[in-house]
């Protein structure tokens, strides 16, 4: 069983800016909310908690559960959004050639910015970890902590990862959208 978390709110969120592969932290806000969803998910255990290398989702991950053993997965990242990291989500509207935008869910995402990586990427890579997980951790509770595209490939692709319910309460904690479970 798993449970999967986008990581707290960083500045750019708040500011509506791609952060991408830029390795920025939580802000105040951000630490506060993964407290309190900490708080919510007191009595969930995990044997191990996998996040994202970028700063704001090990902190996220430290945050929700200290001393619980920490693996850093390389591919856990957040798409890399090329030439739309660090502008804001309004700059996008005025590329020129313009960037085209598709609608998953509730969300927009951007399909061709100039030098981002492609979605079949961020896919394979969301495939390769649930496969990974399935052997290397089966029977294991797992947090995963990353990133908003990341973990949509990732709940979107697998067919057979279980995905644990999370309580609501912790959802609200970190944000709408921000702790997701199938």
């Amino acid at each position: 069983m798993s449970t999967r978390s986008g990581h707290a709110q960083t500045d750019f969120g708040a500011e509506e800016r791609y952060a991408g592969s830029r390795d920025v932290d939580l802000n105040a806000k951000g630490v506060a909310d993964a407290l309190r969803a900490r708080d919510a998910l007191a009595n969930e255990h995990y044997d191990v908690v996998l996040s994202s290398p970028l700063l704001r989702a090990r902190r996220t991950a430290e945050l929700l559960r200290p001393g619980v053993p920490k693996e850093i997965d390389d591919r856990l990242v957040e798409r890399t959004f090329g030439k739309l990291e660090g502008r804001t989500w309004a700059d996008a509207q005025h590329f020129d050639p313009p960037i085209l935008f598709i609608e998953v869910g509730a969300e927009q995402h951007s399909v061709n910015p100039p030098g981002a990586e492609p979605f079949e990427d961020v896919w394979y890579r969301a495939r390769a970890v649930a496969h990974d997980l399935l052997g290397r951790h089966a029977g294991r509770r797992l947090l995963l902590v990353s990133h908003s595209v990341f973990l949509q490939m990732f709940t979107g692709g697998p067919d057979r990862v279980q995905l644990h319910r999370v309580t609501r309460a912790a959802a609200r904690q970190l944000g709408a959208g921000r702790v997701r479970a199938v």
